[in-house]
């Protein structure tokens, strides 16, 4: 049994929440500015009476993405998910304590698998 950390596969972490550690502290090292170029990639989109934030990418393996972050009624964090639109599954997801915050972990995602080449879709 090998169990080097180098062995696994970040799309499959060993749990959400060790994913979301990641992606937080990757967001939160970002040092991003409130209305940073980066994040013009999000769309704001309606779910039920929610305000969503939602990107859709490729992943250079071809998997389509959607990444969304919302704010759940009443709680003061934000949540975030990673989804594979062609199989309609979680791949990961988190929260954090602000909708940028949320936004840029969600975008940080990609990168953590290894795959720092995702496009637009």
């Amino acid at each position: 049994m090998n169990t080097s950390n180098d062995s696994y596969d970040l799309r499959h972490p060993i749990n959400d929440e060790h994913a979301n550690l990641h992606a937080c502290a990757y967001a939160a090292d970002a040092d991003a500015k409130p209305y940073d170029d980066a994040l013009s990639h999000w769309q704001q989109a309606h779910l039920d009476t929610r305000v969503i934030w939602r990107r859709q990418l490729t992943l250079q393996d071809g998997m389509s993405v959607l990444l969304a972050a919302w704010q759940m009624p009443h709680l003061p964090r934000w949540e975030w998910e990673a989804i594979d639109l062609r199989q309609d599954r979680h791949l990961c997801g988190g929260n954090c304590d602000s909708s940028l915050a949320a936004m840029r972990a969600a975008d940080a995602w990609p990168a953590l698998c290894g795959d720092e080449f995702a496009v637009l879709a």
